[in-house]
């Protein structure tokens, strides 16, 4: 396997072995590992990090590995994004998974593919491995592009990543412009959802992510994410131990099974959203419906008052 693979870990040592065997399967010949540092005052963390850590030494394949091992824990909106940063240094293009990602094995020829198909296209963003559509959105071939990012098992370009800016700095002056309706054709209700993220994770400061992030960047330049007409990704990391998805399994994930892309691929004949893949995500992925974006309406009509006499969105 050519391109570069990027795993990100931190205090999961379960999760971090599983990866590790799955890919000494593969072998990627390019393997980048970071690591994010214990939380302060985190009883167990020093000694679960230590053990993640140890086990980066049992890669046995030739390849050319990286560490990055952080001594201060940077959470996921630092931790990650400056891993992903670190990538990019010496790379033009990468997979990027977390610990607790189980890839099918044809997930990783599929975006090495598509990493030097698209390499210079500037329609296409990202190369994901999800199709959580429950088998619902069909296409004769082998992939579909959407504007609705998932980004459990994906890979992307340096000068993608370049675009993306942690503080959002223009969201302030671009969220009156319907940017996402205009870019996408998007209706009203993904609309709203969308900028109640954005305008949280902007203006209020309450997400630790990094996620919106990207989203926001490939929307602002009308940019597009490839999904697999099959789903070639699953989560392992929900409960307890997860730092954001804590509760059970979503229904999206269990409905749509992990299979194996069938190659030689089959590519589509234009880079176009797949309007109905993408209507489909946003009721069963993202949850939006007319009734809980009505909602969101009033409270961001709400909050734009507030701002309009105090100055704040909080």
């Amino acid at each position: 396997m050519t391109a570069a693979v990027l795993l990100i870990v931190f205090n999961r040592p379960a999760q971090t072995r599983s990866a590790i065997e799955r890919l000494r399967q593969l072998r990627p010949r390019t393997l980048y590992v970071s690591a994010d540092g214990p939380r302060p005052g985190n009883a167990t963390d020093a000694e679960r990090c230590a053990e993640v850590r140890a086990l980066v030494d049992t890669i046995d394949w030739d390849c050319k590995l990286e560490r990055r091992f952080l001594d201060e824990n940077q959470g996921c909106r630092l931790g990650v994004s400056g891993a992903i940063s670190w990538l990019f240094e010496s790379e033009d293009r990468g997979i990027i998974l977390e610990d607790d990602i189980v890839a099918d094995p044809s997930f990783f020829p599929f975006c090495t593919e598509l990493l030097d198909r698209y390499a210079d296209d500037e329609r296409v963003g990202i190369i994901s491995g999800c199709n959580f559509t429950g088998g619902r959105a069909t296409a004769e071939a082998s992939y579909f592009f959407v504007r609705n990012l998932h980004m459990w098992g994906w890979a992307t370009w340096r000068r993608v990543w370049q675009f993306v800016d942690l503080d959002m700095s223009d969201w302030n002056a671009h969220r009156r412009a319907s940017f996402i309706r205009e870019r996408y054709g998007a209706p009203w209700q993904t609309q709203q959802e969308w900028e109640r993220h954005f305008d949280n994770t902007v203006n209020r400061k309450r997400m630790d992510v990094w996620d919106y992030q990207v989203c926001y960047a490939l929307w602002r330049r009308g940019m597009l994410s490839v999904a697999p007409a099959v789903n070639l990704i699953d989560n392992d990391g929900f409960g307890a131990d997860a730092t954001h998805p804590q509760g059970s399994k979503p229904k999206c994930l269990i409905d749509s099974p992990t299979g194996t892309m069938a190659f030689p691929l089959r590519h589509p004949e234009t880079v176009a959203l797949h309007a109905t893949a993408d209507g489909i995500l946003d009721r069963e992925a993202f949850g939006i419906s007319t009734a809980r974006s009505a909602k969101i309406a009033a409270k961001m009509q709400l909050r734009k008052l507030r701002h309009a006499l105090t100055g704040r969105y909080a």
